[in-house]
């Protein structure tokens, strides 16, 4: 595995990452719902990240969106997950190239397994209680970028 290149452009590229995902998930933890000006202006600064000699190219940035928002997009269409989650997901990809984008849906998947049995065990009930997966979405996120940064 190969470590990203620490430059202004990455730097800048997570940051703007990192600002997109928690500002999703203090929202969705608090209302179950991911507004759409969070998700559009963290996929504008993937442009500044794509674009950038540390990113991965515009139309690598448009192929990881596409994998890790189609991807999603099947799990909504189960039932499995609301559409906020979904537009979140597709504007995290666009940060990264179609591979890293299939290891980042497989961090995200594993992510929401712990998010979800955390979130039940947290609400003690047998009722089923909506899980907010922008939590899942970030930590993934967050687990993948750092094991590709090698640390």
């Amino acid at each position: 595995m190969t470590a990203l290149p620490v430059s202004i452009g990455s730097v800048l590229g997570i940051t703007a990452l990192s600002l997109m995902l928690l500002g999703a998930t203090w929202f969705d933890v608090r209302t179950r719902r991911i507004p759409n000006p969070i998700v559009g202006l963290g996929a504008l600064a993937s442009l500044a990240w794509t674009l950038s000699p540390a990113g991965p190219g515009l139309w690598m940035s448009l192929l990881g969106g596409g994998v890790v928002f189609l991807t999603f997009l099947v799990l909504h269409g189960l039932g499995w997950m609301g559409a906020g989650d979904v537009k979140l997901a597709g504007a995290t990809g666009l940060y990264f190239s179609p591979s890293n984008a299939l290891n980042l849906c497989l961090t995200i998947f594993i992510a929401g397994g712990v998010v979800a049995l955390m979130w039940r065990f947290k609400s003690r009930t047998s009722l089923p209680v909506p899980v907010p997966y922008g939590v899942a979405i970030a930590l993934g996120t967050a687990w993948h970028v750092w094991r590709q940064a090698g640390l």
